[in-house]
């Protein structure tokens, strides 16, 4: 799309300021809702290779002989283990919200509710992703299938503890740790890292852009990623997507028009359907904090 001259902007406000319509546009583009904080970012996909699932295919995939492999059931609830066989089927489901919008709510408000409705239950069903992301690394993480689980406390946790749960996934061979999950409670101690150990060992981030979307800073070349999903008392350690597990894409986040004219509503249908699977939990380390 063009960019607009400020000629051309000039233009395009005098036009609206012609009518009550116009003059309403312009005044809830200068207005924003009062928020008390950032809307949540996708954080979990990181972590494993997203697989968009052409029609009609079915999400079937080879796997290593003897390497047992994680799947989230068809309702996205229980966690599947799959110790034999050659070819794992991964279960697709639903993650859906339905938001209705009253037009005198529309008429009420200084800003446009109904694209900031859209964002907020966007954001709701990726929030509910990562829940299921995360708790499929739990699962794996806790089952010793892989790697057994570092159990240590908040007072105990240093850097140190770090390189040793990622000893363990790099322990498997031509592998590394990519992606370092935390929630957002630890921030302080890893702040607390670099001012109260030997050397600059947490390389923090500051570009404005990164860090809102839950990106805290690299540790040995791990990219620690910041998320309430992630459970309060557990850490991710999680290797390269291609070497973990997939998240695949059946149909992908939309948003569909679900007006109801009897309640005089603007709705909208917002959803989509994925599968996810951890192949290696090789590639899988965490620490649990007691």
């Amino acid at each position: 799309m063009a960019k607009l001259t400020a000629s051309q902007k000039r233009q395009l406000i005098a036009k609206h300021m012609k009518t009550a319509a116009g003059r309403a546009t312009i005044a809830a583009s200068m207005n924003r809702p009062l928020r008390e904080y950032r809307d949540y970012t996708s954080v979990g996909r990181r972590g494993l290779s997203v697989d968009p699932l052409a029609d009609g295919a079915l999400p079937y995939y080879d796997k290593d002989v003897n390497v047992k492999a994680y799947v989230v059931g068809e309702e996205g609830e229980d966690v599947l283990s799959v110790a034999k066989g050659d070819r794992v089927f991964v279960p697709l489901f639903e993650i859906a919200t339905l938001v209705e919008i009253p037009l005198t709510q529309i008429k009420q408000r200084r800003y446009d509710i109904q694209e900031r409705v859209k964002t907020r239950t966007k954001t709701e069903v990726i929030k509910k992703e990562d829940a299921k992301i995360f708790n499929l690394f739990s699962k794996v993480a806790n089952d010793n299938g892989g790697n057994p689980m570092t159990v240590t406390t908040a007072a105990n946790l240093t850097v140190g503890t770090f390189s040793d749960a990622m000893g363990l996934v790099e322990q498997h061979g031509d592998i590394r740790v990519a992606n370092i999950f935390i929630n957002p409670k630890w921030n302080s101690i890893l702040r607390k890292m670099n001012s109260t150990q030997n050397g600059f060992y947490i390389d923090f981030e500051t570009s404005k852009a990164l860090m809102a979307n839950g990106t805290i800073g690299t540790l040995y070349g791990a990219t620690i990623s910041s998320s309430s999903q992630v459970p309060v008392n557990e850490i991710y350690f999680v290797g390269e997507p291609e070497f973990t597990g997939a998240l695949v894409e059946s149909q992908p986040l939309t948003v569909l028009s679900a007006d109801n004219p009897g309640a005089r509503a603007i709705g909208f249908s917002i959803f989509e359907q994925i599968g996810l699977l951890v192949h290696n939990p090789n590639a899988i380390s965490g620490i649990k904090i007691g």
